[in-house]
C-alpha cells in the first residue's frame, strides 16, 4: 500500500479505445500505446484519478512548497508545521510514508518497462527545495532531518540502478536533475552532483538532441510535438539553475545557448498556431539568464510575448506553485 502506484499515461487497454488509432502501438502486456492521448484515471483529479497516486503526488507537491514559501516569507510558524506534517505524511511516518522506489509506477506494463515511470516523480524537484527550507523552521527536528536524509539516499540508490538514466529525450533530462537534487538532499558532495549532471549537458546539448533551430529531434515526430518541447525547455532551464547555484558557469551558457534557440523557435510556433502555451518559465529564464549572455538575448518579438503574458497566467488555474505556472526552483537560496 507504500508503493507509489499509476498506470501509463498514454497505454490503454484495447476495449478502451474509441477512435484512437493515430500513433498506437501494441504492446506485449495487452495494452496498447496511444502517443498524446491520455487514458481514464491518468489526468489530475480528473475520473478515475482517486484510485491512483498521481493526482495525490500533484498536491502533496503544490501544497508542501507553498507552505514552505509561506513561512519563509511571513514567519508564520504555522505554516511550517503544517508543511512539516505534510512532509512526515509522505516521506518519514513509518505508516504512510513512499517507500524510495517507483517499481509500481505504470505498473500495468512488465517489470523492464516501468523505468518510465520515473518521470513521475519530476516534481520531487521542488519540493526537495521546499523541505530544505523547512529544515530551518522549529517545527523540523533532527529525527526529521535523519529520516529525510535516508530516504532520499535509499531512492537515489533505486533511482541510479533504474534503465531511465539511458533515456535521450526529456524523460533523460528530468532523470538528471530529479537525480542531482535527490543527491544534495542525502548530503552528496556538490562536486559530485555537479559532474554527474553536467556529464548529461555535455552530452545531450549537441546537435544530435538539440538541432542548431532549436529542435529537440526526438519531440518533433510526436503527435504533441509543440507541447514536449515547451516540456523539455523547463528541464533545461532547472538545470541551468542547479547548474548556477553550484557555479558551472561554461555549462549554463551551453544551456543557455541552446535555450535561446528553441525559444525563438517556440514563439515562431505559437504565433502561428495561435497558442499561448505556459510560457511562464522560459520568460523568467529571459529575464534571469540572456542578460548574461548576449548572444542567445531573444529577438524582441519574443520579449514582448514575455511582457504581455503576465494577464494570462495570472488567469491560470492552476496553483501558484505548480511547477508549470513558472514559479522555478529557488535552489540557489539552498545550494
Amino acid at each position: 500500500a507504500r508503493h507509489y502506484t499509476t498506470l501509463p499515461l498514454y497505454d490503454w487497454r484495447v476495449s478502451e479505445l474509441v477512435n484512437l488509432s493515430h500513433q498506437c502501438k501494441a504492446r506485449d502486456s495487452g495494452f496498447v500505446r496511444c502517443d498524446g492521448h491520455v487514458r481514464p484515471g491518468g489526468t489530475i483529479w480528473g475520473p478515475g484519478s482517486e484510485a491512483f497516486d498521481r493526482t495525490r503526488s500533484y498536491e502533496l507537491h503544490s501544497n508542501l512548497t507553498l507552505m514552505a514559501l509561506a513561512h519563509f516569507y511571513t514567519g508564520d510558524e504555522l505554516f511550517a508545521a503544517k508543511g512539516v506534517e505534510l512532509a512526515r505524511a509522505w516521506w518519514l511516518d513509518e505508516d504512510t510514508a513512499m517507500l524510495p522506489t517507483l517499481e509500481f509506477a505504470h505498473y500495468s506494463r512488465p517489470r523492464g518497462g516501468r523505468y518510465f515511470g520515473v518521470i513521475e516523480m519530476k516534481d520531487l524537484v521542488w519540493t526537495l527545495d521546499a523541505v530544505a527550507l523547512l529544515r530551518r523552521t522549529s517545527s523540523w527536528t533532527a529525527n526529521d532531518s535523519r529520516r529525510m536524509d535516508s530516504w532520499c539516499r535509499a531512492y537515489g540508490v533505486w533511482l541510479n540502478g533504474s534503465k531511465e538514466r539511458a533515456s535521450r529525450n526529456n524523460h533523460g533530462w528530468y532523470f538528471a536533475i530529479q537525480r542531482a537534487s535527490v543527491a544534495h538532499c542525502a548530503g552528496d558532495t556538490r562536486s559530485s552532483i555537479g559532474v554527474a549532471l553536467g556529464a548529461h549537458v555535455d552530452t545531450y546539448t549537441t546537435a544530435k538532441y538539440i538541432t542548431a533551430a532549436g529542435l529537440f529531434p526526438l519531440e518533433r515526430m510526436r503527435p504533441r510535438a509543440l507541447h514536449y518541447h515547451f516540456f523539455t525547455s523547463y528541464a533545461l532551464i532547472l538545470a541551468a539553475r542547479a547548474l548556477t547555484s553550484l557555479g558551472d558557469e561554461p555549462r549554463v551558457r551551453l544551456i543557455s545557448t541552446a535555450l535561446g534557440r528553441t525559444l525563438k523557435l517556440l514563439n515562431s510556433w505559437t504565433l502561428f498556431m495561435g497558442r499561448t502555451e505556459r510560457w511562464a518559465p522560459l520568460c523568467q529564464w529571459a529575464r534571469d539568464y540572456a542578460p548574461l549572455y548576449p548572444h542567445v538575448i531573444p529577438d524582441p518579438q519574443t520579449l514582448q510575448k514575455c511582457s504581455t503574458l503576465r494577464q494570462i497566467n495570472a488567469a491560470n488555474p492552476l496553483l501558484p506553485t505548480d511547477p508549470h505556472s513558472g514559479v522555478l526552483p529557488f535552489s540557489d537560496m539552498m545550494w
